[in-house]
């Protein structure tokens, strides 16, 4: 591998950094005051990092964290940002900071956002609501945002698609935002686990990917450099930017991003959304890379069994996760997103942008104000659903 210089990028290292601030700030002696109005200490904050897709934009809801975002450093891809702007709803994301595990309100330090893939479509199931990106599968449901298409329909086979996603049973993702983009850039892009590497080629969720002449690049506070040293073992979770080759499948990466998993460490409070991947057994299951221990309590209403969607909170204890509660998302639910910006690109009621999201709001509920109030400039929070590539807006309450 190469070496090259200096990236503007960032990911596990700044949030390693940023995680072991926060411990040391909470090693000194601790004096509490006032009250909640029960009696007792208002519950305090703790070293935190929240999982899942992005339900919510100001403040950030990942896994049932809702995450002050002001002065977040985020990386999304291989990019590096000093804000959240360029986040988006339905992106997957792991969030550190310090929160507070009764309530889930805290702040949010520094956010890792990563799609799965990104590449030609090589196959299109409108039936089953499923596509097919670099041999990965992913599933649209009624909660997939879209972006450059307004749904699976719209897309065909050879458009450019990057798509984020939670890890299914049966080697599926469940979409939660998949971005189309026409014409194509012949990019591709894949994130996974190194199964195994031999003679310059990795092999990666079934994909080989030659690394030969790959930029192999580690991460700091700051940015991320190129190593020197590091080399790519298999289990190591990284990201692989290049080109493909269409009659092999395979993948020249110019480019790897390693150590990219998020980093819980001991008494963590961590905050979870994704699938039971893996059956029951002693007791424990697992949501994609995180074991969970119920503690054996009676936190799950309903089944909890392969393939349930859940969002569970807990602490990081020898390694695993200790649940202290958690909520079944049912298959048919509608999630409400919730974002807080500014309004652009505003033409009518049905169409206008908050954030990066296309907003209609022809159904919904007017706070502070009224539809006729709408303008370029104004500050609203919207909440919805999504509908057609947009936003349907059951709430939207002005700010300013």
């Amino acid at each position: 591998m190469t070496n090259a210089t200096t990236h503007r990028t960032a990911a596990r290292g700044f949030a390693m950094a940023i995680i072991s601030t926060l411990l040391l700030a909470g090693c000194g002696a601790e004096t509490k005051t006032g009250s909640n109005g029960t009696g007792r200490a208002p519950d305090s904050p703790d070293p935190t990092v929240a999982s899942g897709p992005l339900n919510g934009l100001g403040p950030l809801d990942i896994g049932g964290a809702n995450l002050q975002e002001s002065g977040t450093a985020v990386l999304i891809n291989a990019d590096f940002r000093t804000g959240t702007d360029d986040l988006r709803l339905g992106m997957t994301a792991n969030a550190n900071g310090s929160a507070s595990i009764t309530s889930g309100s805290g702040t949010a330090n520094g956010t890792v956002a990563q799609s799965l893939v990104r590449a030609p479509v090589a196959m299109v199931d409108s039936a089953s609501q499923t596509i097919t990106v670099l041999g990965q599968n992913f599933r649209a449901d009624q909660n997939t945002l879209f972006e450059g298409a307004e749904s699976l329909a719209q897309i065909v086979v050879g458009d450019d698609v990057e798509a984020f996603g939670m890890t299914r049973p049966g080697a599926q993702f469940q979409a939660t935002r998949i971005i189309v983009r026409r014409p194509a850039t012949g990019r591709v892009e894949l994130l996974g686990t190194l199964d195994s590497i031999m003679g310059g080629t990795a092999q990666v969720r079934g994909i080989n990917v030659n690394v030969t002449n790959a930029q192999l690049s580690l991460t700091s506070p700051t940015g991320i450099a190129t190593s020197t040293s590091s080399t790519l073992a298999a289990g190591t979770l990284a990201r692989f930017i290049g080109t493909l080759n269409p009659a092999t499948g395979a993948v020249t990466a110019t480019s790897v991003i390693s150590s990219l998993a998020p980093a819980r460490a001991e008494g963590d409070v961590v905050f979870l959304e994704g699938f039971v991947v893996e059956p029951p057994a002693s007791g424990r299951f697992r949501i994609a890379d995180l074991e969970v221990d119920p503690g054996g309590v009676a936190l799950f209403p309903g089944s909890v069994g392969v393939g349930t969607r859940l969002k569970v909170r807990g602490k990081m204890r020898g390694g695993i996760m200790r649940a202290e509660s958690a909520e079944i998302i049912a298959a048919a639910s509608a999630i409400e997103y919730s974002l807080e910006g500014v309004i652009s690109n505003y033409t009518t009621t049905s169409a206008f942008t908050v954030r990066g999201e296309r907003i209609d709001a022809s159904q919904a509920a007017f706070r502070v104000g009224s539809a006729s109030n709408l303008a370029n400039g104004l500050t609203v929070r919207v909440k919805g659903r999504s509908a057609n590539g947009k936003l349907l807006a059951r709430e939207v309450a002005f700010l300013n």
